[in-house]
């Protein structure tokens, strides 16, 4: 790589944790970068991903992305999911080098893959759940399976008792209906829509149920599911329940394809996992079931024949030169490193002590005593 285009900066991620390479702000560099997807505008996509790479953010913008996969791209791209996860497993491996021309390209790749692609089938929108959902007669008219459909060893002992009928419904939902008979009341109920409908019902029903359970004072805990890359803590989510029925049937319908797409979208759902997160990290799920109900509706396009990805390598160094001018070549006193987003606190004055009571009686005393003696001395004379 010529040396012009090497970043040399002797700051670290703890120095760039606020202020980004350039000097922008964090929050600004990586909203910039999401909009610039929006507006399918490549330039500055590209420009904003050199900031990010360059400023240790690339954690951070990775979550976003697999967040923006599934809300704005969703069935328009089958093979997106895959293809960045993949891209996103080979740079972490690589620890993310600024200096590493394939990571570059790699970084490029990315955004090119995100921007060609079509807007067109957007993600279903979630339910509003309301409180007389949660009404045992009203559960009960919402079921379409009359059967135990859910599969076996799913559902466990310790699981709320609740949650065995609302996953059984998911699980009739996502499953593929050309030889299952249900509970059939119209022909609209036979269309994929309506099964892709209500499994967005049970999601957010549970998503809501979950939530009032918090409310009440408590988690609302199910038996423990080893899952790998979750913390212990965090594996009694009834999330986890909802996954294992999504992949039990990918395993059932023994598709290699379809299983690597839902096995990155579980991968991107379980990254930086919290439970305060998974309200943001809903469209994932819904993207899951989308691929497994709506499967031919797909998109299934070729993502790496497009000359977007041509374009952006080409120009895959010029941003790298463009912000190498903000390099600090300095290295920072560890004060500073200490100091450095902090705002320097101006010395406070002093304010004058009020003088105590007993002085101010003296002193009083001491005027009026010569105000006395005055008039005396009058008066002698």
């Amino acid at each position: 790589m010529d040396q012009k285009y090497i970043i040399r900066d002797l700051r670290n991620k703890d120095n760039l944790k606020k202020s980004s390479f350039s000097g922008y702000k964090k929050i600004d560099v990586l909203s910039e970068f999401i909009k610039a997807c929006d507006d399918l505008n490549l330039e500055k996509a590209l420009f904003w991903i050199t900031e990010i790479h360059c400023s240790f953010y690339m954690e951070d913008i990775f979550e976003k992305i697999f967040n923006y996969i599934s809300t704005k791209i969703h069935l328009n791209s089958y093979e997106l999911p895959i293809v960045v996860w993949n891209h996103y497993l080979y740079l972490k491996g690589v620890e993310f080098d600024s200096n590493n021309q394939k990571v570059r390209n790699s970084i490029y790749e990315i955004v090119a893959l995100i921007i060609q692609c079509d807007r067109q089938r957007v993600l279903p929108k979630k339910k509003t759940i309301k409180d007389t959902d949660f009404n045992i007669q009203k559960l009960y008219s919402c079921v379409l399976c009359n059967t135990n459909h859910v599969p076996a060893n799913i559902i466990k002992s310790k699981d709320p008792k609740i949650v065995s009928i609302v996953f059984n419904e998911l699980s009739y939902c996502v499953t593929k209906h050309d030889d299952l008979q249900g509970k059939m009341q119209d022909k609209k109920e036979k269309e994929r829509e309506f099964y892709m409908d209500k499994a967005i019902y049970w999601i957010c029903w549970i998503h809501k149920w979950d939530t009032i359970q918090k409310k009440k004072g408590g988690l609302a805990n199910c038996a423990y599911r080893n899952v790998t890359g979750i913390v212990k803590e965090e594996c009694n989510d009834i999330v986890w329940i909802c996954w294992a029925v999504i992949l039990a049937e990918c395993k059932r319908r023994n598709d290699r394809d379809l299983s690597n797409q839902v096995s990155s979208l579980y991968n991107m759902y379980k990254y930086n996992f919290t439970r305060a997160k998974k309200s943001s990290k809903m469209p994932l799920i819904i993207h899951c079931c989308s691929l497994l109900i709506l499967d031919d509706m797909v998109v299934t396009h070729t993502l790496l024949s497009n000359p977007y990805i041509i374009q952006a390598i080409m120009k895959c160094n010029i941003f790298y030169e463009q912000i190498k001018k903000y390099e600090c070549k300095e290295p920072i006193p560890e004060i500073m490193v200490e100091n450095i987003f902090n705002v320097e606190k101006q010395p406070s004055k002093q304010k004058k002590k009020k003088e105590s009571k007993t002085k101010q009686t003296d002193e009083s005393i001491k005027k009026f005593d010569f105000m006395m003696g005055i008039d005396i001395r009058r008066q002698l004379n």
